[in-house]
């Protein structure tokens, strides 16, 4: 066995290991197949469609907003988060810091765009990383 998941699951202590169990907890929803993570509003303005913001369930909404201190990371901008994520290996090395980072990065892209939570719930982005959270919590 590699000192890897010893190391960090030395580092999941206290309100972090909390965290992270609360976290872990959403797997079955994010697996589920008839998941409908938000509804998008549409309305005619003359020539014009406007699409509204996603209205997410209160499920999904209650997710992110447990993505606060401690299991955050605030450098999460310095990290290539979006390289790690399109390599396939990358998550079953992730460390807790590295998963850290990506659940803040996901948590905050849909400041940026709106859609996003369901785009990374969609492809799997967000249990693939809380997979490798619940693997390290077991170890």
């Amino acid at each position: 066995m590699s000192s890897r998941p010893t190391s960090a699951k030395r580092s999941l202590v206290g309100a972090d290991l909390d965290a992270a169990r609360r976290l872990v907890a959403f797997i079955p929803l994010f697996e589920r197949t008839d998941l409908k993570a938000c509804s998008w509003s549409v309305e005619r303005q003359g020539d014009l469609i406007v699409y509204r913001r996603p209205e997410y369930t209160d499920e999904i909404h209650g997710f992110f907003n447990l993505l606060v201190p401690p299991f955050i990371d605030t450098d999460y901008m310095s990290s290539p988060v979006l390289s790690w994520l399109e390599d396939p290996n990358f998550m079953e090395a992730a460390t807790v810091e590295q998963l850290r980072t990506v659940l803040t990065w996901l948590a905050r892209g849909e400041r940026l765009c709106d859609g996003f939570w369901d785009e990374q719930i969609g492809n799997g982005n967000l249990v693939k990383a809380l997979r490798r959270l619940q693997a390290l919590l077991d170890c």
